[in-house]
């Protein structure tokens, strides 16, 4: 089984998980007329993932569109990734929306076509989110690459504080797909917000992720 058709059958998965929750998600949660389906998101995110990557995006909106500008620093091979692409945020209703971005990525190994998707959907005091990512190799040594990673379920427990679950799978060209699961806890300061994640994955030790997003 390829990288695209594992894709194909997690997002398939992740699409009926989504659509049941949008379902249950109350009448009123439905958009107004007068709310835009399409509109750009003016954002910036660095991550951390121990023993694997660091990564800081940013994005500035030009009405509905936006233009995407990242750099993955990853230590293990000392390399840099830098991507550029554009994309929009499609809102389903009030309380459901994905954010997709297409986007060329070079770097030393080679050049890709990567395709983001980053839903995020609200029921109740329930909140789900994830970062979904296909990777198409356009030259050099680069392989297929599919994941979603993370998929967070989270719920707010005082104000300004929400803990929750953390989960990834992630498969490659010839290797055999990795996952995991593991606590997370959002943490809202002045400026944007703070998250801990503590994954313990079926292939390699226990990681620890960090990120600080903010709105622009």
């Amino acid at each position: 089984m390829n990288a695209i058709t594992r894709l194909h059958r997690t997002g398939m998965t992740i699409g009926w998980i989504a659509a049941g929750i949008i379902t249950e998600l109350p009448a009123q949660a439905a958009p107004s007329p007068r709310e835009p389906r399409l509109t750009g998101t003016t954002f910036a995110e660095a991550r951390y993932k121990t023993g694997s990557s660091a990564s800081l995006y940013a994005a500035h909106h030009f009405g509905a569109a936006m233009i995407v500008a990242g750099v993955v620093h990853q230590p293990r091979n000392n390399q840099q990734t830098l991507v550029l692409g554009t994309g929009t945020r499609i809102r389903l209703t009030r309380a459901a929306k994905v954010t997709v971005i297409l986007a060329g990525a070079t770097a030393p190994s080679g050049t890709s076509l990567r395709l983001y998707a980053l839903p995020r959907l609200t029921a109740g005091r329930v909140t789900v989110s994830g970062i979904a990512a296909a990777y198409q190799p356009l030259g050099g040594r680069l392989v297929q690459q599919a994941m979603v990673d993370p998929l967070t379920v989270s719920v707010p427990v005082i104000p300004g504080v929400r803990v929750g679950l953390a989960a990834m799978i992630a498969t490659a060209e010839g290797k055999p797909p990795e996952f995991g699961v593991g606590p997370c806890t959002r943490l809202r300061i002045p400026g944007g917000a703070l998250t801990f994640e503590l994954v313990a994955r079926n292939r390699q030790p226990p990681q620890l992720r960090s990120a600080f997003s903010a709105a622009l």
